[in-house]
């Protein structure tokens, strides 16, 4: 061909010199090796992040175990082939467990202080963490719950709708009703600590670790302030949560109001 020593164009040519063109199927895809990082208040935990090209043989990693449940989560990550692999973070029963002790405690301090002083803006900073938390659970833990356990349908629907009477009594929070959120918030403990304990029977260790990670994710993006009409299921919860959640942040830093655990001069221990 003129215009080349060589006779050739800019078309790629194999060893013979025939040319060719490449197709979709000649293209392998990379794909992430790794766990998403757990959540961590303004950001998320720095994991190191590999990419490798799948093996043929296993192109979504390896099968799961035999007699393994599978808890539905959003899609993940391809994990590698790798057996002894395990997820980074704390499993969902952990987290739940430490923020129950949390809320229990801001309450005896709430309502029964003793000598020493209620701690100051406590009702904002409980309204906003028990706003938070619902979310996240009414995302991520009741929906694993229900399809891990179909026989456990009706618990999950009173426990939503327990979770929507709670919302509706932070509204508005003030000392004259405490005492009734305070109730409701240990009812609450009570029927959350009994799903996850049936939740640990049937899911693995690195599922509950997964869901650890979504539930804290969506803690960080959850509302601060409590809305009981906002869907309480997935797909939509999962959408219109962290949206009404930007909005609920922009008040707060408009306002400077307390949002946090940690902003209270003395935390209750985790």
């Amino acid at each position: 061909m003129a215009g080349s020593p060589s006779g050739r164009t800019g078309v790629p040519h194999d060893v013979n010199g025939s040319s060719y063109q490449p197709t979709m199927a000649a293209v392998v895809p990379l794909r992430r090796v790794g766990p998403y990082p757990a959540a961590v208040r303004g950001g998320f935990a720095a994991d190191p992040v590999g990419y490798r090209r799948p093996r043929p043989a296993h192109p979504l990693g390896p099968p799961p175990k035999e007699g393994t449940m599978t808890v539905p989560l959003p899609p993940l990550p391809p994990t590698g082939e790798d057996e002894g692999f395990r997820p980074g973070g704390r499993n969902v029963a952990d987290i739940l467990d430490g923020e129950h002790r949390q809320l229990r405690e801001l309450l005896r301090r709430l309502t029964d202080p003793g000598p020493e002083p209620a701690p100051e803006r406590g009702l904002e900073v409980l309204t906003a963490a028990l706003s938070r938390h619902l979310s996240a659970e009414e995302q991520y833990l009741l929906p694993a719950v229900r399809a891990a356990m179909p026989d456990a349908a009706d618990r999950i629907d009173r426990a939503i709708a327990d979770d929507r009477a709670l919302l509706t009594a932070l509204r508005g929070l003030a000392d004259d009703g405490l005492a009734d959120v305070a109730a409701r918030v240990h009812r609450h403990v009570e029927e959350a600590g009994a799903l996850v304990a049936a939740l640990r029977e049937v899911a693995s260790t690195e599922e509950l670790i997964r869901l650890g990670n979504r539930l804290e994710i969506a803690e960080e993006a959850a509302p601060t302030r409590p809305h009981p009409g906002t869907p309480a299921t997935p797909p939509w919860n999962r959408v219109v949560e962290p949206a009404v959640g930007v909005v609920d942040k922009l008040r707060d830093a408009v306002t400077g109001r307390p949002t946090y655990l940690a902003d209270l001069t003395e935390p209750p221990p985790a």
